[in-house]
């Protein structure tokens, strides 16, 4: 941002004097009496004690004798501050701020694959919070502290069952196999849910590779759903044939 009159520009806080001040002058800003005060107020006081509570620590003095010689030059105009975003244009766009803050991150090539993939957006963010570890699966719940009935957490489709899990649900129990075998689908036996789509895909000859996980993914899902809400006894065959008239 440019600095015009100062009214609208926080001292310590925004992002106008090189760096945000309350991070690189630290000491100093423990003493600051307004954490929000404008650059112009600040400037403006006639006073030292206006703006800090005296007296200063060593460290705290020496922070505020670098700030003066570096703001030696520095004079208010009588426009109005200029405002700009830290990715260099002066409008905000939420798609730029979310690139920004994520700028430094790397996200595995699976998730590429959702959003790329044929299937509506309620499938695809399904498919994100399963990778994600994000589906309210009972193990999740637990997690979060909430106590089910009987304190049960396992999986229902099992009949000697462990904890309801991402992983078992979706890649290791015995009935989600079946199911991705159907539909040419055979996961390894270790790793990872990101691993095992990985194996997976490299060995996967058909197109659709995405699509086909996707849909199964939400038929077992709701096969679950399905017994635990309505007493409906799921099969492996109910659950292929519906991801296959969906792939179709």
């Amino acid at each position: 941002m440019d600095v015009g009159d100062g009214s609208t520009i926080l001292f310590w806080k925004d992002m106008w004097h090189n760096d945000i001040l309350a991070d690189s002058h630290p000491r100093l800003y423990s003493f600051a009496k307004n954490e929000d005060v404008a650059v112009r107020d600040l400037l403006t006081a006639p006073a030292l004690g206006q703006n800090f509570h005296l007296p200063l620590s060593i460290q705290a003095r020496g922070e505020l004798q670098d700030l003066q010689t570096s703001m030696a030059t520095l004079e208010l105009a009588d426009t109005r501050d200029a405002w700009k975003c830290v990715w260099g244009s002066e409008g905000f766009e939420s798609s730029k701020f979310y690139l920004h803050c994520f700028r430094d991150g790397v996200a595995d090539k699976a998730f590429e694959w959702i959003w790329k993939s044929k299937c509506t957006n309620k499938w695809k963010v399904f498919a994100w919070l399963l990778l994600t570890d994000r589906l309210n699966t009972r193990n999740l719940l637990k997690r979060k502290g909430m106590k089910l009935r009987d304190d049960v957490y396992a999986y229902l489709l099992c009949s000697n069952p462990p904890e309801e899990t991402v992983e078992h649900m979706f890649f290791e129990c015995n009935f989600s196999k079946s199911c991705g075998e159907e539909l040419g689908i055979a996961w390894p036996a270790h790793g990872n849910r990101l691993q095992l789509l990985h194996a997976v895909k490299d060995v996967w000859s058909r197109p659709m590779f995405m699509e086909t996980f996707i849909v199964a993914a939400w038929s077992i899902w709701k096969e679950c759903n399905n017994k635990h809400f309505r007493g409906i006894i799921p099969t492996r065959n109910g659950c292929a044939r519906d991801s296959k008239m969906t792939l179709e």
